[in-house]
């Protein structure tokens, strides 16, 4: 048995085809995806059309990530919020409003969390950031990961969130994150891994994928993404080509300009995002 593990693809259809064409080259007989499949980046409707011709053809498990919870969340609250011409917001109102029915129908009915189990095997917990959270952070040192994993009564949690492939053991549970497959953290490669039975356990492998990141990042510019969110696409962009600055630290900084400016900051400027970004990605490259 072969299970491919792979989560945040955020609308990276590139990086998807690539890691798909790899794990079947490896014969994998289950897909597992742990959420935050559209965001950050154009044309989700590719991301999907691709997720659902692989339902079509293997046995897929889906949970939910922190993103399906933002188009959820939008819709409850009237679709009001987000801004079209806004590096805050307007990548969130660009996917959103490039989701089909039928997506938004899909990410409805997902749990955050499921298990796997199967015969002679360990059992396994699937979710996004944590059991606890969609959101949380399961990152190693955190004594609230070690809580985590201390209370989980399954051998077994696979995680994304972080974008950062992890394997931590604590407490009889083995944690394994297999990164991003569509904006890793300090790489150009796409990200998974593969789980294999072996000998009644679970043999996992890391794996990180080639693929063509110049041509995602052109996709910005001409699907009028980049005109929409211009400094949140910069440092997408940063981030495909291997940067380590992700949106969160430029984020952190655009609001404390936008504080020492203002003296409070309920909406971030173009400005302040400018200046952290021009900060930020010089030293980060």
């Amino acid at each position: 048995m072969k299970i491919a593990v792979l989560s945040d693809i955020h609308s990276n259809h590139h990086a998807l085809k690539a890691c798909l064409g790899h794990a079947a080259s490896c014969h994998a007989d289950l897909y597992l995806f742990l959420g935050d499949y559209a965001g950050e980046l154009p044309h989700p409707q590719k991301t999907m059309e691709l997720l659902y011709a692989l339902m079509q053809q293997h046995d897929c498990r889906f949970i939910r990530g922190n993103r399906e919870d933002y188009w959820i969340d939008y819709e409850a609250r009237g679709k009001t919020g987000w801004k079209e011409f806004d590096t805050s917001t307007g990548c969130l109102f660009y996917t959103y409003h490039h989701l089909s029915e039928r997506d938004l129908t899909f990410f409805r009915n997902l749990s955050p969390t499921a298990e796997v189990r199967f015969p002679a095997m360990p059992s396994i917990t699937l979710c996004h950031g944590s059991p606890r959270k969609t959101n949380e952070q399961l990152l190693p040192n955190k004594p609230s990961t070690r809580y985590v994993l201390k209370n989980e009564p399954n051998a077994y949690l696979l995680c994304g969130h972080t974008h950062t492939p992890c394997k931590l053991r604590h407490g009889g549970t083995t944690l394994l994150n297999p990164g991003s497959v569509g904006l890793s953290h300090g790489s150009r490669e796409a990200r998974y891994l593969i789980l294999e039975s072996r000998d009644g356990q679970w043999q996992e492998t890391f794996h990180a994928i080639p693929y063509d990141t110049e041509a995602m990042i052109a996709e910005i510019d001409t699907s009028g993404l980049g005109q929409r969110a211009p400094w949140w696409c910069e440092v997408t962009k940063h981030m495909l080509r291997g940067g380590s600055v992700t949106h969160d630290v430029v984020l952190q900084r655009a609001m404390m300009l936008c504080r020492a400016e203002t003296g409070g900051c309920p909406e971030i400027h173009e400005r302040h995002w400018e200046q952290a970004v021009h900060e930020l990605l010089s030293y980060g490259r």
